[in-house]
C-alpha cells in the first residue's frame, strides 16, 4: 500500500490518498477475504472478497483506492495511525499491516492574544505567542481603512510610539469621536514568506496634549483648530529655550 498527502494551509488540513495493490509472490493473483482500511482506529473503507491480480501479460494489476481528510492541530502538527486488514487464501488468521506516521507541519499564522487599551499620544502594543519560534512578524495598526502605523519586525509586547504626523492621521480617522476601536493586523513570516495575517481590535483614546486650568486644577485637554471652517483635533506645542516641543 502507498499513501500520499496534499495539504491545505487555509483549511489547516491534509487530504490523504491510499493505493492498495498486491506485490511479489509466485502466483499471478491472490485470493482474499474482505479487506478493511483503518485510519486512527476508524474504518474508512472496506472491500468484499476478490482476486488481487499482479501485473501479467493478460491482466492489469488490481488496485484499490481510498481517501480521507485529517484536520491538523492548531499549531499545524498532525500524526495518524494506519492499518489494513485482510485474509489471504484460506488462512484462518487475518493478515494485518499497521504503522504510525507524522504529516508535514502546516505553517500557521500567529494569533494576537491581547491588545491593551491605549492613549493615541502615548504607546500601543499587542501580545502573541508564535507557534514556531523562528517565525517573524509585522504589525500594522489602522482605523477606518487608514493605516496609522506599520512596524516590521515586531515582537510581542513591544511598546510602539506614534510620530506627530501619525497621531494627526489617527485623529483624522477618528473624526469627532474621542475613542475608537483600532485594528491591529499581525502578519506572520516563515523564512521571509507570508503565511497569513490575523487581526484583533483595541480601543484607542485621545488623551490630548494640552493642559488647561479649570477652577484652580490643571487638567489634560484635547485642543481643536478650525481649518477652512472645519474643526479638527490638533496637537499642542510649547516653545522652551528656543525649541518647539509637543505637549505631553
Amino acid at each position: 500500500m502507498d499513501w500520499s498527502a496534499t495539504q491545505s494551509t487555509s483549511n489547516n488540513e491534509s487530504y490523504l490518498s491510499f493505493t492498495i495493490y498486491p506485490v511479489g509472490g509466485d502466483d499471478s493473483y491472490y485470493y482474499t477475504g474482505p479487506t478493511y482500511l483503518y485510519v486512527n482506529g476508524n474504518c474508512i473503507d472496506s472491500w468484499d472478497r476478490r482476486e488481487f491480480w499482479t501485473q501479467t501479460s493478460s491482466h492489469a494489476r488490481t488496485t484499490l483506492y481510498s481517501s480521507t481528510t485529517l484536520k491538523h492541530a492548531q499549531d499545524g502538527t498532525r500524526s495518524f495511525t494506519l492499518k489494513i486488514v485482510t485474509q489471504i487464501y484460506y488462512k484462518t488468521d487475518n493478515a494485518t499491516g499497521s504503522g504510525t506516521f507524522t504529516l508535514k507541519t502546516i505553517p500557521r499564522a500567529t494569533e494576537i492574544s491581547t491588545v491593551p487599551s491605549f492613549n493615541v499620544e502615548d504607546t500601543l502594543s499587542c501580545t502573541f505567542t508564535p507557534y514556531v519560534n523562528t517565525f517573524t512578524h509585522a504589525l500594522s495598526v489602522s482605523l477606518n481603512n487608514e493605516t496609522i502605523k506599520t512596524v516590521n519586525p515586531y515582537t510581542s509586547g513591544s511598546a510602539v510610539s506614534l510620530s506627530d504626523a501619525e497621531i494627526l492621521t489617527a485623529y483624522k480617522a477618528m473624526g469627532t469621536a474621542r475613542s475608537a476601536d483600532f485594528t491591529f493586523a499581525l502578519t506572520t513570516y516563515n523564512s521571509g514568506s507570508s503565511i497569513g495575517t490575523k487581526s484583533k481590535t483595541g480601543t484607542g483614546t485621545c488623551r490630548g496634549t494640552a493642559m488647561v486650568n479649570a477652577n484652580g486644577t490643571w487638567k489634560q485637554a484635547l485642543p481643536w483648530v478650525n481649518v477652512n471652517g472645519v474643526w479638527q483635533k490638533a496637537l499642542a506645542y510649547t516653545r522652551a529655550s528656543g525649541s518647539w516641543k509637543r505637549g505631553k
